[in-house]
């Protein structure tokens, strides 16, 4: 997928959703696709299982709509020089008012430590992801090992699986994040809930903190590269 993902999630409230969505896509995807050492851009929104759409915590409501964005880079430099905080004072009114529309927004900056990619076929769409951001309360070798162990296996065998990747937070300590991508959400979801029976994924779902909203189906509404 990348070597470096700059993941920010959040909600906008419907009022802003058209002129937000305008701005990011026709404007701030392709000018930080035009820094050094970006590799690609992509704008998720949160759906249920029926690809309708939902907020960040995965409720059904008309007043927001929850978005997850990706920026791919060469590795963590490429967001941190400059960092996010040193961008902030320096963003154009417009950016800054459109960065002012969302609602309780999250970001971290990570690096990549593994990619799997399903043999054959065309390569993953990324159209349609599922995405864990977690902390596991000191546990992180038990968790590593329960994600190449048991949690890749059974999400490579899974219909529609094209790739998934694992990624570890620079910017919060302790955090992990899993990704994977489907042909379609239906299997998206599929694929996530096909990991949790066993006991050594009961023992991982015990002391693993969610961060706010996740795990998250989500379909792709851009892509810029």
């Amino acid at each position: 997928m990348s070597q470096a993902i700059w993941l920010i999630m959040y909600d906008i409230a419907s009022e802003n959703k058209d002129k937000y969505l305008n701005w990011f896509h026709d404007v701030h995807m392709p000018e930080k696709l035009a820094r050094p050492g970006y590799t690609w851009a992509a704008h998720y929104e949160v759906v249920g299982e029926d690809s309708g759409a939902r907020r960040l915590d995965g409720s059904v409501s008309d007043g927001q709509r929850g978005f997850v964005a990706f920026f791919g880079g060469e590795d963590t430099r490429t967001f941190l020089n400059p960092s996010p905080v040193q961008i902030k004072p320096t963003q154009p009114p417009l950016a800054r008012e459109m960065m002012g529309c969302r609602i309780n927004s999250q970001m971290l900056i990570a690096t990549e430590e593994w990619c799997s990619e399903a043999v054959g076929g065309d390569g993953p769409s990324f159209a349609n992801l599922s995405l864990t951001v977690s902390s596991v309360d000191g546990n992180d070798e038990d968790y590593g090992g329960w994600c190449i162990q048991t949690y890749l296996p059974s999400v490579s065998e899974a219909s529609g699986f094209e790739v998934s990747a694992k990624f570890i937070a620079t910017t919060a300590p302790g955090t992990h994040v899993l990704v994977a991508s489907f042909a379609s959400v239906a299997e998206a979801a599929g694929g996530f809930r096909g990991n949790s029976k066993d006991d050594w994924s009961q023992r991982v779902r015990a002391y693993q903190n969610h961060s706010t909203g996740t795990p998250l189906l989500l379909q792709c509404i851009s892509r810029q590269s």
